[in-house]
């Protein structure tokens, strides 16, 4: 995003890749499962008890199948209220990760045969989620019907319990936003999810997913905007691999047509819809001088 500060002559990007993390697309229309009972189901809910929620976000993996996840802070109460909504018969989960997968993450399940909710929270590994020793979450209600799954919960902010991860307030571009991870299926208790996964970074306190509240933030508070587009780039086959790119201020005026040689960079947004799933975080650095790529990472190809 363009300001009025700095020179800053040369920019180098450091991506750390993955392909451990979840690709998200957004649709008009959440469920498509080819039965209007399923989609009338949810539209009923939303009438009825839907509108409390500021946030809302479809996490669909790019499958036919998708979860809808609605949110909002009670700042009075100091709570986080939650409903999720999906095309299954058995069990919803809705975790907090600490990296965009199981590990360490912070689960509440949602299962019909209990008609309830349990805390549940995973160690540094894939394995079956353990039931929490402390019951944070309380369920407000749900609905099973017509092969349609919806359960709204809530839990305080900060439990204080070594077991959960604490909701903090994510509004500003340059916080971190919660990475929410969510799996469901039709057996009677939680068990392998199969297929049926899906995970984005989302903003408690806002109303959207991260991107949309980054470029939502942009919108209002940027003078500008301009692109810094990577070689095509064929991904390693290792489970993480790490890539240089530079750009030095001629070619992104050239590019970007810009004649102000006063930019500063005070918000970046990740990558073009399709790529999220491979990129874990990016590093941008910036020089006074006109510096090469080895000079600045000596060693790197």
């Amino acid at each position: 995003m363009l300001g009025k500060c700095k020179l800053l002559l040369s920019f180098f990007l450091l991506l750390f890749l993955s392909v451990g993390c979840f690709v998200i697309y957004s649709t008009s229309s959440w469920f498509k499962t080819g039965e209007r009972a399923h989609s009338s189901v949810y539209e009923t809910w939303l009438m009825h008890h839907g509108k409390k929620y500021k946030g809302k976000a479809s996490l669909n993996d790019g499958k036919k199948n998708s979860i809808a996840l609605h949110w909002f802070i009670d700042e009075v109460k100091s709570e986080l209220n939650i409903a999720a909504a999906v095309y299954a018969k058995g069990w919803i989960g809705i975790g907090i990760s600490e990296a965009g997968g199981m590990p360490g993450a912070d689960i509440v399940v949602f299962e019909a045969r209990l008609e309830d909710v349990r805390d549940y929270y995973v160690k540094d590994d894939y394995k079956r989620p353990l039931l929490d020793n402390c019951q944070d979450w309380n369920l407000i209600r749900f609905i099973m019907e017509d092969g349609f799954l919806i359960f709204e919960a809530k839990r305080k902010l900060n439990t204080f319990d070594p077991q959960d991860h604490e909701i903090k307030n994510d509004n500003l571009p340059e916080s971190s936003p919660h990475k929410v991870i969510a799996a469901w299926g039709n057996s009677d208790d939680m068990n392998y999810h199969g297929l049926n996964y899906a995970g984005d970074t989302i903003r408690f306190y806002g109303r959207g997913k991260d991107q949309d509240h980054f470029a939502d933030t942009m919108e209002r508070e940027s003078t500008g905007n301009f692109f810094l587009s990577m070689n095509f780039h064929i991904l390693s086959y290792l489970e993480t691999s790490y890539e240089f790119f530079h750009f030095n201020l001629t070619h992104i005026q050239n590019r970007n047509k810009l004649t102000d040689n006063q930019i500063q960079i005070t918000g970046l947004e990740a990558i073009q819809e399709g790529n999220y799933s491979f990129i874990h975080h990016m590093l941008l650095y910036g020089s006074y001088s006109e510096n090469t790529k080895d000079s600045c990472f000596p060693g790197t190809t």
